[in-house]
């Protein structure tokens, strides 16, 4: 009997044992274990007044929404919430997120992340060995451009692609504030074409509202690239980067005025300059913060 009532003993602390392992969640280091969960934090990045917006969080799986921004600078506007690192996004680095985008986070997510906010100028902010701004640039840090279009018979599209795209992941690779994507919705076009306006490779149409570039049109003249390369894919790269410092308020860099060349140098050697230089971002960071 006394041998019974032992056994029936250890049988009651084992599966108290077991409770407290399973039940309540203990872990083997005696830590107890919460549920995985994503926190947001947003920063102003020298904001000069406004207020800080709520940090979120949210219990994985889950969504949650980026909050607007309630912050404010003198002289800018709010150019979207820049994240950096790869957890909330398949690229990694520097990325340029809207407000009011939805994310998704899967079972098993759990990290804090912190956004700040990037301004974008509202009035011409020159600074010390700078490129040349012109007089609007596009009014946020990310910049969507709709699939490209090309010619009806263009065989050639697929190379053309491939070296558009380059141009967009050499800026957005670079460090400047910007961010470029691709997205069919957007209103902003990019064609392949031929034009006789101006003797140009590429050209910039825009619409504005003071200094904001509100949308534009890209136009790059593919007669003129391929007659004129003797390196055809970075040609294309080259030409495509150039209109896009257009589209964050370059202007163009004339000749003589750098001891280098930049990729906004108007004649610089397009069949091997393919990247924005230290030159060009800094010029692209007084207007992007």
């Amino acid at each position: 009997m006394k041998k019974h009532i032992k056994r029936l003993q250890y049988i009651a602390i084992a599966l108290a044992t077991v409770f407290a392992l399973v039940v309540l969640g203990f872990t083997g280091t005696g830590c107890t274990t919460g549920p995985d969960r994503v926190t947001i934090g947003y920063l102003g990045n020298n904001n000069t007044g406004g207020t800080q917006p709520a940090e979120q969080s949210v219990d994985t799986p889950g969504s949650l929404t980026l909050r607007a921004n309630t912050f404010n600078r003198t002289n800018y506007r709010f150019g979207g919430w820049r994240y950096e690192g790869n957890t909330m996004t398949t690229n990694p680095g520097r990325t340029i997120l809207p407000a009011g985008t939805t994310f998704h986070f899967g079972q098993g997510s759990n990290f804090v992340a912190f956004l700040n906010a990037t301004w974008v100028a509202t009035t011409t902010n020159s600074g010390h060995n700078a490129n040349r701004h012109m007089s609007h640039w596009y009014g946020t840090a990310r910049i969507a451009l709709r699939t490209y279009e090309f010619p009806s018979v263009f065989p050639m599209a697929a190379i053309w692609r491939t070296n558009m795209d380059r141009a967009l992941t050499n800026w957005n690779n670079s460090n400047a504030n910007v961010t470029f994507v691709v997205n069919s919705t957007s209103n902003n076009r990019v064609r392949v074409t031929t034009f006789s306006t101006v003797a140009a490779y590429g050209l910039l149409l825009s619409t504005s509202s003071g200094t904001q570039m509100t949308g534009f049109e890209v136009l790059l003249h593919h007669q003129r690239i391929t007659n004129s390369a003797s390196n055809l894919n970075n040609f294309i790269t080259s030409v495509m980067a150039h209109e896009l410092g257009h589209v964050v308020g370059l202007d163009d860099n004339p000749t003589g005025q750098t001891a280098t060349g930049t990729i906004m140098h108007t004649n610089r050697n397009r069949n091997t300059l393919i990247n924005p230089t230290t030159f060009d971002i800094n010029s692209v960071n007084l207007l992007y913060r």
